[in-house]
């Protein structure tokens, strides 16, 4: 049971781009999520929200849910691991792109 609690991600967050669709079997849809921090900048001496992007894959039934449930705006619990997709550039260096994989997804 502690490797399924080694790489755990809880967000709760906006949904900001529309969920799309990227593969039938199994259904697999990708979508982005914005979090908000507010804090007060000792800095701008001033309050101010910081606002952190995330990008998710949800699949199977959530993947059914979250296309046919969640809309730019909706706000969302998000359970899920995080993941690193590696992409080749042109000049052969390799970069990792952070992803969350959505196991858990509740709109609030």
């Amino acid at each position: 049971m502690l490797n399924n609690c080694e790489n755990q991600t809880m967000l709760i967050g906006y949904i900001v781009l529309k969920p799309e669709q990227i593969s039938d079997n199994p259904l697999g849809v990708r979508t982005r999520l914005a979090t908000n921090e507010t804090f007060y900048s000792k800095k701008f001496k001033k309050v101010v929200t910081q606002s952190e992007y995330h990008n998710l894959k949800i699949w199977n039934k959530s993947a059914k849910f979250a296309l046919d449930n969640l809309t730019v705006g909706d706000k969302v619990y998000i359970l899920g691991k995080l993941h690193y997709n590696e992409i080749q550039m042109e000049n052969q260096k390799l970069i990792k792109i952070p992803e969350i994989i959505v196991l858990k997804l509740i709109k609030i």
